[in-house]
């Protein structure tokens, strides 16, 4: 029976899973990564611990394989987090910067003066010009780090996603590779022959040689070594592309939606909305690209909440066990937890609870709760925009480390209309990347148990919807309250957004 090593890096912890040939986790090791969040939206995190962390991570999952189960080791797949990026020097291969997160919006100032419209921009990357892309850290790091600066004056600069640098740490390779979907990340790739932008490397003066080759995601990328054992790296992706493949080749009548630090929502579409992202999310031998929303405040938003308030009403697990759509006295969450995502594009919503009467008396849980149907609100706007094109979607898949919330799962079913199954196994991003490697069998994952959510007549939960809704357009400027309309729009005027 072939087994697959999948390793994940994701925003709170580094993963690695072994992974039989039917979808099947047969073992796993977990560790949690420090994040630091600075001021002027700098949030980084150690590229040398992450690289640590994820090898040792390899390692103790397949110290818990049987002699046996390690003979059947096929391939190895990584996944990350798309839009993280570092650089470092592509001789001695020493990091000149911090990981800079996909939620890092240090280098929005620098995207201003880019002379590009937003129809030409979509055109060439699928996406829309952001902060959060690899490209605005790109320039931040060029003008404020001076090891970045000898580096490109010295030939010597290598700006790498996520991807590159772990690929490289873990196989010791002394060339920069990255998968075309991560290099999508950087706003720098042409979406459609997956190359290198002549037009955007001059648009935003970066040298092509300061970029890694870019890659099929199901190529050899060279050899992990974990002691005596040596693994073929056989794929590479972004986390939130391989989730869709968790279940095996998606429908276009299934929404995805992985729900961790974020919430990514996307399906399988010929359709386009230009308020919504055309995205890669697999390349080689076939293209798949989907259409694509991001909610930014997901986990963050919510582990915000709980730090300010007050530590008497017990631990993270303990507030949120108690929370439920019956309790009283749930107000309004105004989500700006690292910018507005899809479809509004406002890095700067300040976020606000809203009460009809007064915020005086409202519990730490009550707020918990109304954080957790803000991500099911601003997922149902997507949704709305997704379902308007042929077929219809007729259910939604969940997973992620934030699907564990059974009120966020009903609360989304009861909204959007829809049945919502969620995985037993929250991890679909490895799954994802295991179906690749297992040769895209048809019968992935037939006898899973999910968990099934169908939607209930909740009257006091929609009479918040509309209320959140309104409230919204009150914030919004008027073209962005516009959006709030389930009908595809054509782009605003270019202005910084955000997406990983």
């Amino acid at each position: 029976m072939p087994l697959f090593l999948i390793l994940d890096q994701g925003g709170q912890s580094v993963r690695a899973l072994v992974v039989d040939h039917q979808g099947n986790v047969v073992t796993r090791a977990q560790h949690a990564i420090a994040t630091h969040y600075g001021s002027k939206g700098h949030i980084e995190q150690n590229a040398d611990a992450i690289a640590r962390d994820i090898k040792q991570c390899a390692l103790r999952a397949v110290q818990k394989l049987s002699i046996i189960q390690r003979q059947q080791l096929r391939s190895a797949g990584l996944v990350t987090q798309r839009a993280s990026l570092l650089a470092v020097n592509a001789n001695s291969q020493q990091v000149l910067t911090p990981v800079m997160s996909w939620q890092d919006i240090r280098g929005g100032g620098n995207l201003r003066k880019v002379a590009m419209t937003p129809t030409e921009l979509r055109s060439i990357t699928g996406l829309r010009l952001s902060p959060h892309y690899g490209v605005a850290k790109m320039r931040w790091s060029l003008k404020h780090n001076r090891a970045v600066n000898k580096a490109a004056e010295a030939d010597e600069l290598m700006f790498t996603p996520i991807a590159s640098f772990l690929t490289q740490q873990l196989t010791g390779g002394k060339q920069y590779q990255t998968d075309a979907v991560n290099a999508s990340r950087t706003l720098l790739m042409d979406h459609i022959n997956c190359q290198w932008s002549a037009e955007l490397l001059e648009k935003f003066a970066i040298k092509q040689q300061w970029l890694p080759t870019i890659c099929a995601n199901d190529e050899y990328y060279g050899e992990i070594q974990l002691g005596n054992l040596s693994l073929p790296l056989h794929y590479v992706n972004g986390d939130q592309a391989t989730v869709l493949f968790s279940r095996g080749k998606p429908s276009p009548t299934t929404l995805s939606i992985n729900v961790g630090t974020g919430a990514f929502i996307s399906r399988v579409t010929d359709g386009d909305d230009t308020a919504l992202l055309r995205s890669l999310v697999h390349h080689g031998k076939e293209q798949f690209r989907v259409l694509e929303g991001t909610v930014n405040g997901a986990a963050t938003a919510i582990q915000q909440v709980i730090s300010e308030v007050t530590t008497k009403q017990g631990s993270q697990s303990d507030l949120l066990a108690q929370v439920n759509g019956q309790i009283n006295n749930i107000p309004l969450f105004l989500n700006g937890i690292g910018g507005l995502g899809a479809p509004f594009w406002l890095p700067g919503f300040n976020s606000e609870f809203q009460h009809p009467e007064s915020l005086d008396g409202v519990t730490p849980v009550a707020k918990l709760t109304a954080v957790i149907e803000s991500v099911a609100f601003l997922l149902q706007i997507i949704i709305q925009r997704l379902s308007a094109h042929p077929p219809t979607p007729t259910k939604i898949e969940i997973c992620g480390g934030l699907s564990r919330l059974d009120y966020l799962c009903q609360t989304l079913a009861n909204i959007s209309g829809m049945e919502v199954f969620r995985e037993q196994e929250v991890e679909g991003s490895a799954l994802g990347c295991a179906w690749w490697l297992a040769g895209s069998p048809a019968d992935w994952r037939n006898t899973e148990v999910t968990s099934q959510f169908v939607p209930q007549h909740a009257p006091a939960l929609s009479q918040r919807f509309s209320a959140w809704q309104e409230a919204m357009r009150q914030r919004l400027p008027a073209d962005k309250a516009a959006m709030m309309d389930s009908q595809p729009q054509t782009l605003s005027p270019l202005d910084a957004c955000s997406s990983s």
